[in-house]
Formats: C-alpha cells, structure tokens, sequence
C-alpha cells in the first residue's frame, strides 16, 4: 500500500525527495518523481550533483502533465493528436453554431466575439472533466434546485451539458485530445491493465519496477487520485505533501497510511523590509544592498531572496541591479506576465483596429496606435539605404509624418 508524508515548510521538499529515492550506487534510474510542475526538477538534479559529487544516473523527473502525456502516448501507445486551447475553440464554436436556444442567442456567432467566451468554455468543460463530472450529472443540475430556476440560468445550464457531451464526442470521433481527455484516458488504461492482470512496461522494464513519488502537491482532482490509487497496485506509490490549512481533508480519502515529519530545527530568515515612493527608489535601495554585501566579500546565493512588489519592477531590477551577480548568479522563478509583452499589444491594437473598420473607414485613433506600435514602426524599408539612413529609421520617419498629417485634421 502506497504512503503519504506531510513535512512542514520548515524542511525541504527537494531534501526529503531525495530521501525517498531508491539507488545503487550512483545510479537513481529506478525512481519516477512527478511534480506539479517543470521547475522543481531543476532543483533536485542540481542537489543530486552536489550530493553526489560525480556523475550520476538520474531518476525520471516528470510535471504531471507531462508524465500523463508520457504513459498516453510511449506507455499505452495513444496516438491522438494533443489539441490547442484556439483549436477547442474552434471545436466548441462549430458545436455553438449548430445548438437550438444557442448561450446568448445570436450575440455569440461571430468567430471574434465568442473568442473569450470559448476560451471561457474549454476551461469550464476541462475541469469538469478532471473531477470526473459526467454529461449526466450536468443535465440533473436542475434538479437539485427546490424552487425553479430562472429561465436564463436553465437555458445555460442546458447549453453547457450539450457542449460537454458534444465536445468530447467529437475530439474522439476526430481523433484528437486534451489535456483532461488524456487523464481521463490513462486512467482506463490502468484499470484495463489491473482487470486483465498486466502491468505497464515503462521504457527498459515494467512500471512494478519503479519507485514512484509524488511531490509537492496540495490539491489532487477526481481523476488525479484515481490514477495515483491504480498505479498504487502496479508498485508502491510515495507521496509527498507539505502541511497546510485543509490538507487531512483532500488527502484522507486516499485510504494511505499517513506520516507526519517532525519540522526541522532551522534558523529563522533575516527578513528586511524597506520603503520607497516609486520603483526607481526600491530598485536604488537593491543595489545598494547588494553592494554592500558583495564588498564585505560575500555572494548572495539560493537562501537570499528578492520579493518585488509587482511585475513592473523586474525589466529596471534585471538592468539595474542583477548585472553584479553575473549571468549565473540569479535565479528569476516567475515568467513576465503576457499582457505586459510586445506581441499582446500588438495582436490588440490589431484587433481593435479591425473591429473599428465600418464601410470601407477606419477609426483613425486605431490607425494610428496600430501604426505606432515597434512592430510595425520598425519594419525595414525596401531600399536598403536612403541618404545616409538606416531602413528601419525611414519606416520611422514616414510613419510619424503619417501621424502628424492626421493630427492637424
């Protein structure tokens, strides 16, 4: 029977993981840790090194996601092609054209306005999915409720069921899959496997050879504990959690045997927190900080942390601050956010140019942003050289003449 630890944040999930491996040697191959995600397998092959000192054999590191995806298509041999969100979209926007009494009416059947409302969809029917909510169990919503419901919510109730049965039914007939079909997928496969009294081979042995553990998770979906249950029969499944308001609840119904890790005795953090009017003055402050503890003959290392306040402030402390520690000397643990990138201005701008096109016109504030934005300022002209100029400062100089010309209209 598969077991659970739960370590308090005092101790050191990659440390504990480590504990939890099976090796001979150097050679740990015989382990699979799955994450919530990529990054913390980063950080246990880098501990691996330190602790071993010499080349070594890792263990199969896997996010969830992508250990779903390696049983779906190298385990059990699924072939069906992996579906982006826009290509759902597409999906559920045919289904949306062909339903009676359609969400919305006919607000929703152009492509670009049932966009957001799609994306909306496929995450809804996603989740659904994941928690094992079957077309069924949508239908007899309704039903729960003593007083009617409003016509609007039932029609949307409706709709919504009609989506769900509607949608997997075609990504099957077509041959394709989501991240939520996948799941849904290898957890037949396994139980398929268990009824017929086979086990999965996973690359050079069987998956009873394996040590597997689970690390990190907080909150498992439907499907997630299904899995995790089955391949406890194949071997011996580990996991591990780290305690946390609520966790007993998610984690009981697991029926594992659970252990709780008294919290290591550690040195509280040195926590310093300063004040500042704008971001220029905290990225100053940064610096000087950093200076300081560099000319004492110190290197910040992994047990120093800088928190800033909101995205804006990562471009002005990357330039201004994070160049006296060198290329290797940092690590940034969140990606910039998309809506602050180039390219998202770009396709808005684009689009809300479209939208403003009516009768052969154009919105010329639209123009103009469109026109204005890097990219499109900053497309080479077709002749290489003109007087001296580079090609891209001719696209400059003819676009902002263009803005001038419509600003004195």
């Amino acid at each position: 029977m598969g077991s659970i630890t739960v370590i308090t944040p005092r101790n050191f999930l990659i440390d504990e993981v480590i504990t939890l491996l099976r090796h001979t040697n150097r050679d740990y191959s015989r382990n699979i840790v799955v994450f919530p995600g990529r990054r913390p397998g980063h950080f246990l092959r880098k501990r691996l090194a330190e602790k071993t000192k010499a080349p070594y054999i890792p263990p199969f590191v896997y996010s969830i996601d992508d250990f779903i995806d390696v049983l779906f298509e190298q385990v059990f041999g699924f072939g069906m092609q992996k579906l982006e969100p826009i290509d759902a979209v597409y999906i559920l926007y045919e289904i949306h054209k062909k339903t009676q009494g359609r969400i919305g009416g006919d607000v929703f059947l152009s492509p670009e306005m049932f966009l957001p409302l799609g994306i909306k969809i496929y995450h809804d029917l996603e989740e659904m999915y994941m928690e094992g909510v079957t077309s069924e169990k949508l239908k007899a919503v309704e039903t729960m409720f003593s007083n009617p419901l409003p016509e609007l919510i039932r029609k949307n109730i409706k709709s919504l069921s009609n989506f769900y049965y509607s949608f997997y039914e075609q990504i099957e007939k077509d041959g394709l899959s989501t991240r939520a079909s996948r799941y849904n997928t290898v957890d037949r496969a396994l139980k398929q496997y268990l009824f017929e009294d086979r086990t999965p081979v996973f690359y050079d042995g069987n998956l009873s050879d394996f040590n597997v553990i689970y690390a990190g998770f907080y909150a498992l979906t439907e499907v997630e504990k299904s899995i995790i249950q089955t391949l406890d029969r194949f071997t011996n499944i580990k996991l591990l959690f780290t305690s946390g308001k609520g966790l007993r609840e998610k984690i009981k119904n697991l029926g594992f045997q659970i252990e709780e890790k008294q919290p290591l005795e550690v040195n509280r953090p040195e926590i310093k927190i300063f004040s500042s009017p704008d971001t220029h003055g905290e990225v100053l402050t940064v610096t000087t900080l950093l200076k300081e503890i560099i000319e004492i003959g110190k290197t910040p290392s992994t047990d120093t942390l800088i928190m800033l306040p909101s995205s804006e402030a990562l471009f002005p402390l990357l330039h201004n601050c994070l160049g006296l520690l060198g290329e290797k000397g940092f690590n940034i643990s969140m990606g910039y956010p998309l809506y602050r990138t180039p390219i998202y201005s770009f396709f808005i701008n684009l689009m809300d140019l479209v939208e403003s096109i009516t009768d052969n016109s154009i919105y010329i504030e639209d123009y103009l942003k469109f026109i204005l934005h890097p990219y499109i300022k900053n497309i080479f002209f077709s002749k290489k050289e003109i007087e001296n100029l580079s090609r891209n400062e001719v696209t400059r100089i003819l676009i902002h003449s263009i803005k001038r010309y419509f600003s004195t209209k």
